[in-house]
């Protein structure tokens, strides 16, 4: 019998939401993660009443935002492209805020806690919207602390946030398959680079 929680996907997870805006800022290619900047203050703000948004948004950052959170994504990207941060936010404190500390030591993946089940961890090495570095560091740092855990990391090189969700599906829909088949995951970490993505290969497994 199969059934309960039999393990998960991870598909270019944002492991440490704040962290990714702080690199931001510093210059790296981050496109998305404007966006993200604005949906984190918007999302805190809602759980914390006390916070004042429009004290960190400029007028024009303002008004993208609330474009932007009625938008799908790639539209909500569209709104924020020609922006930089300082265009954004004319008080970037609030990152170092202690609610936006607290929502950061609530939210970010770190590696410290052991799994419950299998992970099946995707990331694009072209990402511009979640770091491949800190995944890795995550990784990483979870692989040491937990030698009896199972995590298998993908890594999909040129692909960018969106891409490697739809250049992956082939690999997770085979390994949620095996999960509901009852398929066993070795215990320890592994890791792999896929680097053999076509689109006949795609066609002939995914898309018939």
């Amino acid at each position: 019998h199969i059934g309960g929680f039999l393990g998960a996907v991870a598909l270019a997870p944002a492991l440490q939401n704040l962290h990714i805006i702080r690199h931001g800022i510093e210059g790296d290619k981050l496109v998305d993660g404007l966006l993200y900047s604005s949906y984190q203050l918007l999302v805190i703000a809602r759980l914390d009443k006390s916070v004042d948004v429009m004290r960190y948004f400029s007028d024009l950052g303002w008004e993208r935002a609330q474009l932007a959170a009625t938008a799908c994504h790639d539209t909500a990207v569209a709104v924020f492209a020609n922006l930089t941060f300082w265009d954004i936010f004319k008080d970037p404190t609030w990152l170092d805020s202690p609610w936006a500390l607290a929502w950061e030591e609530r939210t970010a993946v770190s590696g410290e806690r052991p799994l419950a089940q299998p992970l099946l961890l995707v990331e694009g090495l072209g990402e511009t919207a979640v770091f491949p570095a800190t995944t890795e560091a995550v990784f990483a740092h979870h692989c040491e602390a937990h030698r009896d855990t199972r995590v298998h990391l993908s890594r999909y090189p040129e692909m960018n946030h969106l891409p490697v969700g739809y250049a992956s599906q082939l690999e997770y829909f085979r390994w949620i398959d095996d999960r509901f088949n009852g398929v066993q995951v070795p215990y320890g970490c592994t890791n792999a680079t896929i680097d053999n993505i076509t689109p006949e290969l795609l066609k002939e497994h995914i898309f018939p």
